[in-house]
């Protein structure tokens, strides 16, 4: 190549330096406008957002105010309407049921007049064959006339009387004898009224109050049941209930959620690396809770089943079971008192009709709707610590074979869940372990795991030495052809600088990671080890409680319904076994 060649490339690459650096002069200085026009459209937008969330603050505003007056405007028509209400179903209904009010309050009169004996009994007789010709269809005249005939002896009437109560409402009128005739300490006939009433109640729709009678009856307050008539009769409900499917798998249910709640013992078990380095920790817990609810459950059985007879008086729940059964309103009357209480609890929320609907639905309704199954009976009687022991031991072992159904379904879902392997992890570096007694192959992971990691970056500086190293040879080759022109004299110089100091950073970080994997396989070596020596603590205190399984399955089943009973012949003395 002449002299003349090379003179021309060194002058047409000046030229295009020169062109080079003029177009980059234009552009920055088009840049520079750009950057201008861009910074004023931001400056406009962020005034724009400004003014936009203004104005949606004012309009929120504006719309919580005017719901606000909606509201208020529709609570005040609300409370001027259930005042109207009121006002007009209390005269609907002095109008209709009035009388129904006076035979009540007659019939408690005459209870009262026969514990004080103020009254003559012409005075009662007078009273209640005057409200029997006004009530000709309600199911409480008939039975204040049997009483009044009771009282001065008439048995014809009291038997025709009874009769007709009988024949209005059975129910009804059989609760009421069976109560009257307690109060009175008629034993023989408080019992034949009550094993009467139990026959007529059936187990898929029964009144709550059967919860009260069902204790008093279990401690013996209506008398001996000698002959086992009513629990038969209870023995009875329960066979009917067990062929509905539908029911026994509620009770199932109710009982497996009842085990689940069970609260247990604070662990004093840290379990400190498994919690920090066990990957499946969350599903290792809630097996340990689950196996330590075995306990738990036992001695939630122990506690009923063994808890110290104490005689409960009856004296009040019954007396108030029978002033409710007197003042409760009967069928046709329902629906008006519902309006009415539902109108009363919008008077009292102040026209806000959505928290009276909510506390009509939860707190009022069930006045209204007082009928369950002897099903929930029995497991309130369990639930309700302050009944009767008597009554929450019978009612357990009344429902023994769900309980253990679904005990046997709790013991199986937790074990299903039982893991074969667990996951240890440190960093990003995992491995499993079935005992926790492979924990020197785990060290030996974990120190291969680290000379991997150390390989790798190691080889990605040495690659990167080399290819500055192809570099620098490849400018140094230009720097020969080009008779060693600055450019190239610069660029080598880059290049052999970044060639020393990637060749000192690499003895640098080999010493480094050395150090850190040094420090790394020691603190991993004391959490293997303590991780599966945790791993063996916890299979073993899962082996414990979970072995608490056949010792719930074995306690419940040897106890039967008959051993129990206050008024059994054949009772268990649970506390000296």
């Amino acid at each position: 190549m002449s002299e003349n060649t090379i003179d021309d490339l060194k002058n047409e690459m000046h030229n295009t330096q020169s062109e080079m650096h003029t177009i980059t002069a234009l552009m920055s200085e088009e840049f520079t406008r750009l950057h201008a026009k861009i910074d004023e459209v931001d400056h406009e937008v962020t005034l724009t957002n400004k003014n936009v969330l203004e104005t949606r603050k004012d309009l929120v505003t504006f719309t919580i105010r005017f719901e606000a007056f909606v509201q208020q405007i529709e609570r005040e028509n609300a409370l001027t309407h259930a005042q109207v209400d009121v006002v007009m179903l209390n005269q609907e209904i002095e109008k209709k049921f009035g009388i129904y009010d006076k035979v009540r309050r007659v019939l408690l009169g005459i209870l009262q007049s026969v514990d004080t004996g103020l009254v003559s009994k012409n005075a009662i007789t007078n009273a209640t064959e005057n409200l029997m010709l006004g009530t000709p269809n309600y199911w409480l005249t008939p039975s204040l006339v049997a009483l009044a005939a009771w009282i001065r002896n008439n048995k014809p009437l009291a038997e025709k009387a009874l009769n007709e109560g009988l024949k209005r409402n059975l129910i009804k009128t059989e609760l009421m004898f069976t109560l009257i005739n307690n109060r009175l300490k008629r034993n023989n006939a408080s019992f034949m009224w009550l094993s009467k009433y139990f026959e007529t109640q059936t187990p898929f729709e029964m009144p709550q109050e059967t919860l009260v009678l069902l204790g008093a009856y279990a401690d013996g307050v209506f008398g001996p049941d000698s002959h086992g008539i009513c629990r038969k009769q209870i023995e009875h409900w329960v066979q009917l209930l067990s062929q509905d499917s539908e029911r026994v798998k509620s009770l199932e249910e109710t009982w497996l959620n009842k085990i689940k709640l069970l609260e247990i013992d604070k662990d004093t078990t840290p379990f400190k690396y498994l919690s920090s380095n066990c990957v499946e920790w969350t599903r290792l817990r809630q097996l340990l809770e689950a196996a330590k609810k075995q306990k738990t459950l036992l001695q939630y059985l122990k506690s009923i089943i063994e808890a110290k007879d104490i005689q409960k008086s009856y004296v009040t729940e019954l007396d108030d079971l029978l002033f409710k059964l007197v003042n409760e309103y009967d069928t046709d009357e329902f629906e008006l008192k519902k309006k009415k209480t539902l109108a009363e609890l919008i008077i009292k929320y102040e026209g806000d009709k959505e928290k009276a609907q909510q506390d009509f639905d939860t707190n009022v309704i069930i006045l209204f709707k007082e009928k369950v199954s002897f099903f929930d009976i029995l497991v309130n009687s369990v639930n309700k610590t302050e009944m009767s022991p008597i009554l929450r031991r019978l009612s357990l072992l009344f429902m023994k074979e769900w309980i253990l159904n679904a005990h046997h379904d709790f013991t199986a879902e937790y074990r299903l869940g039982y893991l074969s392997n667990i996951t240890i992890q440190i960093g990003d570096w995992h491995a499993s372990t079935k005992d926790g007694s492979n924990v020197n192959e785990l060290i030996e992971k974990y120190k291969q795991y680290l000379q991997d990691n150390y390989n790798k970056i190691m080889g990605e500086i040495r690659g990167s030495i080399i290819t500055r190293g192809i570099f620098l040879i490849l400018c140094s080759i230009w720097m020969l052809f080009s008779s060693f022109s600055s450019p190239a004299v610069f660029i080598s110089s880059m290049f052999g600088f970044a060639l020393i100091k990637s060749i000192i950073n690499f003895f640098k970080t080999r010493s480094q990671l050395k150090e850190e994997m040094r420090q790394k396989n020691e603190a991993a070596k004391q959490t293997c080890h303590a991780f599966c020596a945790e791993y063996v603590d916890w299979q073993k205190a899962y082996k414990e409680a979970d072995k608490v399984t056949n010792d719930v399955q074995n306690y419940l089943k040897r106890f039967t319904t008959e051993e129990f009973s206050a008024n059994s012949t054949g009772r268990k003395i649970i506390n000296k076994i």
